[in-house]
């Protein structure tokens, strides 16, 4: 009889994704050419994506931050995704 053992996928961590959308933190991947990577926005939930959005006649500008790591794929790249909530988190907590 043969055997065949599936390796076990990591979970996503709810506790840092859901911290990351309470502290308005989007993460995504974008492609480049044949690459991936993760980029981040403070305030993009607020903002709903966009580069900006007004708030009391105020216009609050939202910066994109892209990872420094190219990834050979979406997959890839997707699964550091837990990696990247965890280290939002702890280093929110750290200042």
């Amino acid at each position: 009889m043969l055997v065949v053992r599936m390796k076990k996928k990591k979970m996503m961590s709810s506790s840092d994704f859901n911290w990351c959308i309470e502290n308005d933190f989007q993460v995504y991947i974008i492609p480049e050419h044949s690459f991936a990577r993760i980029c981040i926005r403070k305030g993009g939930i607020t903002s709903e994506g966009k580069d900006f959005y007004y708030t009391n006649g105020v216009r609050v500008n939202i910066v994109e931050r892209k990872g420094s790591v190219l990834y050979k794929s979406q997959d890839l790249a997707a699964k550091e995704l837990n990696k990247v909530y965890k280290y939002l988190r702890d280093e929110a907590n750290i200042r």
